[in-house]
């Protein structure tokens, strides 16, 4: 085992303030049944000024990945984040893994694994189709005769049920009719007792996913109003169901559309969303509401939407519960942007974040708030489970003093670390773990003050003393490395100040092993000695990922090109008429945006009331150097007189004279040249000072990129020559 992960998993056995239910007050908020518990004081540490700057220039671009309602400042502002890893998402995490976990009882919904499977059919009819399927027929006119169930058997492993039909034949031909008994499985519904029935339907009617008497099927071009805000199909009452094969669908009127789901649930209707979401619809939902998400493009804006969240598209990871404790009260207005639904539960209400589940425990000026896998918050708060009857075993050993401090039972584990071991026989000494604790100090040190404290329970003292024996060796080693590794290039205080960082001091308590740092003298000086290391690190931090940007932009850019044989100009992307919104909109589905890119209405201007709506959801790819406002970024197409861009054009590759490698096509201005990122237009460069023309940047190097992906660095002193030779398409001499 290296040092490295010593350090992580060691303890020591030193007097320590534990954390009570009084010290702790989330306590009664935490799940049952916690395997791992820790906390951290946010304020705290991001108020140590290198560590901040760090993260601070990491974070710029990392934040906007996830759309969080709380932001790196927000943090600054947290006292302290506790954070939970139960049993049931230790078992998901595993199961994930492949890992062989204990079975937990959960409640099946059948209906919805329906409606995903068809979802999924859907979808894959689609692509290789290019057009959904009608109500009545195939996607392409061919026949009328059976249901569009009838059409997804193929995507839905059904091919031989499917060679069985006549499709030259109407549903209730003799031969066709003989089929209807066999109806698979997914358009089941509980209630529709009689065979080969099934209230599972699609809507027709007027501008809706399946209209009447159409010619060929919807493409999913045609729903402008966003796959996201339109139904694909929905289960109604069951007194609306039908035979399986029968060429129909429930009928939506304008004046009365919920009508057509036949007698109102109390419980409220799944539905199947275009983008594949499988969502309740509220009992409370209005006829507006559902007439919104019927029809395709009415380019209705609504300010709610009609759905219980009680199932979410499955989240990439899962996630354990974290307790934010803010020192000042959190403006619940900043959750609207991020928030795509709100629960009531008695004195709570559930924010619901795109699965994230964000609970405030009061109702008014909040400080504290839980936040969970939605499903897992919502299953708590119908339960009445949503205090602990006692404080968490696990609670006793965390530091409250540490700025960190976490502990991990492995005992409880032992079956699964058995499997993992099995599988990674490196790990073999995790066995020997029965629970695992360890506390951290980064700030207000002084020589003699703790840095980091472990603890380390084995299942015997024997075993404590071969691993206390083990640390040891490794920690001599490690401090005859350290001159070696610093090298001559560091000042002697800074030289013996690393060296006695490196010491380690262990111990040993019955069956605990016990490790510790202790603050060296010269402790106070580590500030000045990390504040170049940090920004140095800040720096390659930005720079990498403007690059890595830039390239993945620029890619974007060549794909489009790929599919249209040619750019999008600034203004404008396939139809050139529509001049309303920025180039960096319209490659939005080549960055893996489509689902946003669907929300735009391109024949509005990039500040219609819709449109601008969407400014806040910039994806981080944008993201800028010095700019704070979350919609803007000075990343741009370059334009002036001689550029591929000018004047509006949609340049081909054809017209690349100097090659792609030669032209500078994007480049990232300094900060007071950002725009909102919707916005249409490019940077234009005046050719007589066009370096100038990026900005003020304090002397300090841009970048840009040529068509072809090669990054370039613009520096201050850059020759004007060469600029204008790099961003047009004609050598100067």
């Amino acid at each position: 085992m290296n040092l490295k992960l010593v350090l992580l998993i060691f303890s020591l056995l030193l007097p320590t303030r534990a954390f009570s239910e009084d010290a702790l007050p989330e306590a009664k908020l935490l799940p049952s049944k916690t395997i791992a518990l820790g906390t951290a004081k946010p304020a705290k540490i991001l108020a140590y000024k290198p560590l901040r700057d760090f993260i601070e220039t990491s974070l710029l671009f990392d934040s906007q990945d996830v759309q969080s309602p709380f932001t790196f400042h927000d943090f600054t502002k947290v006292d302290r984040i506790t954070i939970a890893i139960d049993q049931p998402l230790i078992n998901k995490m595993a199961a994930s893994d492949g890992f062989t976990v204990r079975q937990l009882k959960t409640r099946e919904i059948p209906e919805v694994n329906s409606l995903r499977q068809i979802s999924k059919a859907m979808l894959e009819y689609c692509e290789q189709f290019d057009r959904f399927p009608r109500y009545n027929g195939d996607a392409g006119g061919r026949s009328t005769g059976l249901s569009w169930r009838v059409h997804l058997l193929p995507f839905l492993g059904e091919l031989d049920l499917f060679k069985k039909f006549r499709f030259n034949e109407p549903w209730d031909s003799e031969h066709n009719k003989a089929l209807i008994p066999l109806m698979p499985k997914v358009y089941a519904v509980d209630g529709v007792t009689e065979p080969g029935k099934t209230s599972i339907h699609v809507i027709t009617g007027l501008n809706t996913v399946f209209p009447h008497n159409a010619r060929i099927g919807t493409a999913r071009t045609e729903i402008t109003d966003g796959l996201s805000s339109t139904f694909f199909a929905v289960i109604a009452d069951i007194s609306t169901a039908t035979e399986w094969t029968r060429p129909v669908g429930i009928e939506y009127d304008s004046l009365t559309p919920m009508e057509c789901l036949g007698k109102k649930s109390p419980n409220g209707n799944w539905v199947l969303l275009c983008d594949g979401g499988v969502r309740r619809l509220s009992p409370r939902a209005q006829n507006s509401e559902f007439a919104a998400y019927v029809t395709i493009n009415d380019a209705k804006v609504l300010e709610t939407v009609p759905f219980q969240h009680d199932v979410q598209a499955p989240l990439n990871l899962p996630l354990p519960t974290m307790i934010l404790s803010f020192n000042e009260p959190f403006d619940l207005k900043k959750l609207a942007p991020h928030t795509t639904d709100k629960q009531s539960f008695s004195e709570f209400t559930l924010y619901n974040c795109n699965g994230v589940g964000v609970l405030p425990t009061t109702s008014e000026s909040p400080t504290t708030f839980i936040i969970a896998d939605t499903v897992d918050l919502q299953n708590r708060l119908r339960a009445g489970a949503m205090f602990a009857s006692k404080p968490d075993a696990l609670l006793e050993q965390l530091d409250a003093t540490a700025d960190v401090s976490y502990v991990i039972n492995f005992q409880s584990q032992r079956s699964l670390v058995k499997q993992y071991v099995d599988r990674s026989p490196e790990f073999t000494t995790l066995l020997d773990y029965e629970q695992l604790s360890h506390h951290l100090w980064f700030t207000e040190r002084k020589p003699g003050d703790l840095i980091m404290k472990a603890t380390a329970s084995f299942a015997t003292p024997r075993m404590a003393i071969t691993k206390a024996d083990e640390v040891t060796v490794q920690s001599k080693q490690l401090q005859s490395l350290v001159p070696t590794l610093i090298g001559e290039k560091v000042s002697e205080s800074t030289r013996q100040l690393i060296i006695d960082l490196a010491t380690i001091k262990v111990e040993r308590a019955g069956n605990k092993v016990i490790t510790s740092i202790a603050a060296p003298a010269g402790i106070e000086e580590l500030h000045d000695q990390l504040t170049p290391i940090f920004a140095q690190a800040a720096k390659t931090v930005e720079q990498t990922r403007i690059s890595d940007n830039l390239r993945t932009i620029c890619k974007a850019m060549n794909d489009f090109h790929n599919k249209h044989d040619r750019y999008p100009s600034t203004t404008s992307g396939v139809d050139k008429a529509i001049k309303g919104l920025s180039w960096r909109v319209h490659i939005l589905p080549y960055l893996g945006e489509q689902e946003l890119y669907d929300k735009f209405h391109l024949s509005e201007s990039w500040d219609s009331p819709h449109n601008l709506t969407l400014t806040e959801r910039m994806p981080s790819v944008f993201k800028s150097p010095g700019i704070t406002v979350s919609n803007k970024t000075s990343i741009h197409i370059l334009t002036g007189d001689g550029t591929p861009f000018d004047n509006g054009k949609f340049p081909r590759l054809t017209d690349f004279k100097d090659s792609l490698a030669k032209t500078m096509i994007i480049a990232v201005g300094a900060p007071e040249k950002a725009e909102v990122w919707t916005k249409p237009g490019g940077l234009e460069l005046d050719m007589r000072k066009p370096v100038r023309s990026l900005g003020d940047f304090d002397e300090k190097p841009t970048l840009g990129i040529t068509a072809d992906g090669t990054i370039k660095e613009i520096t201050f002193n850059y020759r004007a020559v060469d600029m204008r030779n790099l961003v047009r398409n004609k050598q100067e001499d």
